[in-house]
Order: structure tokens, then sequence, then C-alpha cells
């Protein structure tokens, strides 16, 4: 688990505040833009995300629905809750049919004679799989 803020990888966001991983996440999870991401295409538009773990997909789906500035985003609704979401005058919802999972992986960049230290590399390997997918 990686326990201080950073950038980690060549992602376009650095984490500065929390964890999440697949059994546990804190409170809040904070990601940053990376002001120094090297690719220029996919520079993040968006200053500063939060992950607010607190609240429960029904409350953050209400709070969507009325406006409340809190909220955002709201992923993986039902398909009932997709239709009172599209009835809202304060919200939308967004289909992608083609979206095809996350993938991510950790790689140690702290191993002296790692490859993965040089971030040729990891551009590469990112390129690599935007290619392939």
């Amino acid at each position: 688990m990686i326990s201080a803020a950073g950038p980690w990888g060549t992602g376009p966001y650095k984490l500065v505040k929390g964890f999440s991983l697949p059994d546990k996440r804190s409170d809040q999870v904070v990601l940053e833009a990376n002001t120094r991401y090297w690719d220029r295409s996919r520079f993040p538009r968006v200053k500063r995300i939060i992950f607010d773990n607190t609240i429960s997909q029904a409350i953050a789906l209400d709070l969507l629905k009325a406006g409340d500035r809190r909220v955002d985003l709201v992923m993986g609704l039902s398909p009932r809750d997709t239709l009172k979401v599209a009835q809202s005058a304060h919200a939308k919802v967004i289909k992608n049919r083609n979206f095809q999972g996350a993938v991510f992986g950790h790689l140690n960049v702290r191993k002296p004679d790692s490859p993965w230290r040089d971030l040729r590399v990891r551009q590469a390997a990112v390129l690599h799989h935007r290619r392939a997918g």
C-alpha cells in the first residue's frame, strides 16, 4: 500500500490524500492535476478531484438530482436510477457502451535497477497499450 502522496506512475493526476484498494478505501481520496504530465493531448482539465466515500450511492444520487454542488458524478447506476437521473433538470445521464474497464498496475519505480524508473519506458508502455486496445 502506498502511504505517501505523490505522482505514482505516469498518470495525469497525483494522489494527495487517502488511499483506494480493492477491498478498502479511506473516507476521502483526493487527486490533483499532475502539472508535469508528459502527454499534453491528455493533460488534465480538472484541477482537483475529490472522491467522498462516506456518502452512500443513494444519498449521492438524491443530491445529484437536486442539483446539490457537493456531488458531480455518480457511477454504476441501475437502469431504474438512470431513468430517475434523466428526469432531473440538474443532471444528465452519459452512457458509454464501449467502456472496456480501467487498466492499472503497480510499478516499482523505487528499485534502483528497475527499468520502470525511466520515464521513456513508462511512456512506451502507455503508447503500446493505447495502440493495442
